[in-house]
């Protein structure tokens, strides 16, 4: 019961090799780390998408709230679950989001004319509906004035408004791609969940 690693059947002593001095400590070590493989590490519950030492978002605050509120006014048929969910993502609240996000944000707060804003220009887009947003929720923390511009960095087969608006809908990711390492660096530069070359 419990743990297997704490199962194995022991052998007597005189039936046991005698380990040189420095060896006992070895074999108390790779028996250590074969047990933390095993079991997983000794710690306590975390939640789902979120680091062990990340702090909790205040959903209670006036910006979580009228945010949430423009959320679900403007993306249909979505709920106030949804819409925390996702603004968690949009700014960097989620392990997730934040290999999104990387160094531009880390745990932020919504600005609610700003979350408005973006969920206008997706209506615009005929994309403010909960099965497109929950593929790429991180899309309500990109300001509309990102949101339109990333279309100037897209490949050239993607510069024709027709072929971006149905690559869009398709491939929801791509609305977080507003750059083009090869084209400015000729090598990558680390902002690969950004560039439209991963």
């Amino acid at each position: 019961k419990g743990c297997p690693c704490h199962n194995f059947p022991s052998a007597p002593v005189s039936a046991m090799p005698r380990p040189m001095r420095h060896g006992r400590a070895a074999v108390v070590a790779v028996f250590a780390l074969g047990a933390v493989a095993f079991c997983g590490p000794l710690r306590g519950p975390v939640s789902a998408g979120r680091t062990a030492l990340g702090a909790e978002p205040d959903l209670a605050s006036e910006a979580w709230k009228e945010s949430v509120s423009a959320v679900v006014a403007g993306i249909e048929g979505s709920s106030e679950e949804d819409a925390q969910e996702w603004l968690q993502a949009g700014f960097a609240w989620t392990a997730k989001s934040r290999r999104f996000w990387r160094k531009l944000r880390l745990e932020a707060e919504p600005r609610p004319s700003a979350v408005s804003d973006t969920v206008r220009w997706l209506q615009a887009k005929d994309l403010a509906r909960k099965d497109w947003v929950k593929k790429f929720p991180e899309v309500l923390g990109l300001a509309a004035e990102e949101l339109s511009s990333g279309q100037k960095t897209a490949p050239s087969y993607l510069k024709s408004e027709v072929a971006y608006n149905k690559a869009i809908r398709s491939n929801p990711q791509l609305l977080g791609k507003n750059y083009d390492c090869l084209a400015e660096h000729e090598s990558c530069q680390g902002q690969c969940s950004r560039c439209w070359n991963t």
